[in-house]
């Protein structure tokens, strides 16, 4: 059988393109551009593609069980309409100098888990949140790099974590009626010649799909930690998968093209851009947060 192939769907440039959100309910694919500023909101079944300038960074978006969307930005958690392009804050958040926001996801109840780094990744000052319906953020582990990719097994009793400068993959027993993390283990650990594990999903199947920064990946692992197979792309800094799609069998890969100065890299001319793969297995439909 043939291997899947990444193709480029949106050639957008972005500098760090991040965190693909496929919404059922309008057939839509949101994702940003976390130091570009901005979420492009993108149509596969049309081919076209809209951005959204943000008042700031934007580190990640999720769905809202209400309507449209929450964006991680760098004074706190708004409320963003995709269609008007209106933010409206939900909850403030007050970070350090030189922190921004990173990654997020909603979990099976509802609640709004998002990170937080030094700009340059450097330890110790990164950390995972969580904000609950009641719209009050708390600091549930500090003392991180960089905090990225995470999501949770079919069953929520597992979260699975990404701290890239470790290049580990934690899994953290989860109670999901409480939201609270037991001790960790490590699942998956990259060696430093194979790039830094980034954003994750996991799919239909439970496994877990894993972008590998500098690693011209994306890397599907069973829930035990073992490699199944490799989907190659032709740019190095792949960031985030994300299964969308009606039949929720595609899956959407981010990257970007952050350091690269212009036409240093003439063999990535479409870094930054979004790819699309048509996949073997299907993904799940993202959870909601209901705040």
């Amino acid at each position: 059988m043939d291997r899947p192939v990444a193709q480029l769907l949106v050639d957008a440039r972005a500098e760090v393109g991040e965190g693909p959100v496929w919404d059922e309910r309008t057939g839509l694919l949101c994702w940003v551009d976390i130091l570009g500023g901005c979420i492009h909101v993108t149509d596969p079944a049309m081919g076209t593609d809209r951005a959204l300038d943000m008042p700031s960074f934007v580190g990640a978006i999720a769905l809202r069980e209400r309507r449209g969307l929450v964006a991680t930005l760098t004074d706190g958690i708004a409320a963003l309409d995709p269609v008007s392009g209106e933010v409206a804050m939900l909850a403030a958040v007050q970070l350090p100098p030189g922190i921004r926001m990173n990654d997020a996801k909603v979990d099976p109840a509802g609640r709004l888990w998002f990170e937080t780094m030094e700009t340059d990744g450097a330890p110790g000052l990164g950390a995972l949140h969580r904000l609950g319906p009641d719209l009050r953020p708390l600091t549930i582990i500090d003392g991180l790099a960089i905090p990225n990719g995470l999501d949770w097994s079919l069953d929520g009793r597992t979260m699975y974590f990404v701290e890239s400068i470790e290049r580990t993959v934690r899994s953290y027993p989860f109670d999901p009626d409480a939201g609270e993390l037991g001790r960790p283990d490590v699942l998956i650990r990259l060696g430093e010649d194979e790039g830094m594990p980034d954003g994750l999903t996991v799919d239909a199947e439970g496994c877990l799909w894993l972008a590998v920064w500098d690693g011209w990946a994306v890397r599907r692992y069973a829930p035990n930690g073992r490699l199944l197979e490799q989907i190659d792309l032709p740019v190095s800094q792949v960031t985030c998968p994300g299964f969308g799609g009606p039949a929720m069998d595609q899956l959407f890969v981010t990257t970007a093209h952050e350091g690269f100065a212009a036409g240093a890299m003439p063999d990535q001319p479409n870094a930054g851009g979004l790819y699309r793969v048509r996949a073997r297995v299907q993904g799940r439909a993202p959870n909601r947060f209901r705040g």
